[in-house]
């Protein structure tokens, strides 16, 4: 009982600290602080060549409250400005989200400078050419989180676990991101998985604990389970495509610690706690074939409560931002929620303006536009 108790007391310190419901209510005034504009965004990013995948994903990122806040308050742009060696890609957007928000500067802004940042971090951003809007995200988190991680030096003790011992797992798991990780990234969007793995030859059970910014989604996989055994082919949703993660049975050849020998595990998955913000990432394959037609339900509230283990967890979310493709050509678009006035808009080559979701949600619903990227705010 007293191993129990100490549990839950860890975890929820561990919850509190990064998945703390109040995170988006903090540095509000910033950029007004700043002599910033109080309207959402409506600078249009130049397209440098194809790169609409780029520009979809800086208006997400730009619609993130305590995101972008965290670039406008003052205290951190000295820091990000005395760290341009060090701190790059931090420093152009923060050069980005400054245009965004500032009253003074004209409607139109070349993110090229972005560009050869993420060029000079990867090879393959060197080219204008299209790319994966989902790839970019998670690299473009990845790489910030790499630059304001405040324990990337630390020489911290990484715990081991006995892999047999659930609770020991999952308990030096969050203390092992505790003491390397802390920074804007894992507080806003880190989420963790407890993995399970039985063998199927002793019954040895041993499990393993994971955390990601992003939750990609096998879409392809979940619209073939669903209408496997039915002639007319139902759309399907986030939640189904979650269920079918989880419920998907996969096999690794693993070494077994019962019987010190390499063997197959049948392997299950499931999300132990969530983030303040939850990207999921809509994998469709190569994003230039027809898998795009897939069609696919966008709900504005989801609940999260069948398929979060820890209780203490957010479970409730809202719709925040959509990264979409255009059915009929092969723009990229963005359609968020802005955190100044709580409107949609729409983010495209032709148009940026204010939308209504649930227009959105039927052009999607529809197949006029093809999700590729979803992002949730926890909602009490």
């Amino acid at each position: 009982m007293l191993q129990k108790v100490f549990l839950n007391q860890n975890m929820n310190q561990s919850m509190n600290q990064y998945n703390n419901p109040n995170i988006g209510n903090s540095n509000q005034n910033n950029v007004n602080n700043s002599n910033n504009s109080s309207q959402p965004i409506r600078v249009k990013l130049t397209n440098l060549g194809d790169t609409s995948y780029l520009n979809s994903v800086l208006y997400l990122l730009g619609n993130i409250k305590s995101f972008m806040f965290y670039f406008l308050k003052q205290e951190n742009i000295k820091q990000i400005t005395a760290n341009i060696k060090y701190q790059p890609l931090c420093f152009v957007l923060y050069r980005l989200f400054l245009h965004f928000y500032n009253k003074n500067n004209e409607q139109e802004y070349k993110p090229d400078a972005l560009m050869e940042v993420l060029g000079a971090l990867n090879i393959v951003y060197k080219s204008r050419s299209r790319r994966n809007p989902n790839e970019l995200l998670s690299f473009i988190l990845d790489n910030l989180h790499s630059e304001l991680n405040e324990k990337k030096d630390n020489n911290n003790i990484i715990q081991n676990s006995n892999l047999n011992n659930k609770e020991e797992v999952i308990l030096n798991g969050f203390a092992n991101f505790k003491n390397s990780n802390a920074s804007l990234i894992s507080t806003l969007f880190n989420w963790f998985e407890i993995k399970e793995s039985k063998s199927q030859q002793c019954n040895n059970i041993i499990y393993n604990f994971y955390t990601f910014n992003t939750f990609e989604l096998d879409i392809l996989g979940t619209y073939i389970f669903k209408n496997n055994q039915s002639n007319y082919k139902k759309p399907i949703t986030l939640n189904e495509c979650i269920q079918y993660q989880q419920s998907s049975n996969n096999q690794s050849k693993l070494f077994c610690n019962h019987c010190k020998l390499y063997h197959f595990f049948q392997n299950n998955s499931k999300i132990f706690s969530s983030p303040y913000m939850f990207i999921f990432s809509l994998n469709r394959g190569n994003i230039d074939n027809n898998l795009l037609s897939i069609p696919f339900i966008i709900e504005e509230k989801i609940d999260l409560t069948f398929f979060v283990e820890n209780q203490q967890s957010c479970k409730n979310y809202e719709l925040n931002g959509i990264v979409s493709f255009k059915s009929d050509n092969p723009q990229i678009v963005s359609f968020c929620k802005s955190p100044l006035d709580n409107n949609w808009y729409c983010y495209s080559e032709e148009f940026i303006g204010q939308v209504q979701l649930n227009q959105v949600l039927m052009q999607h619903n529809n197949n006029m536009y093809i999700p590729s990227i979803l992002l949730y705010k926890y909602s009490k």
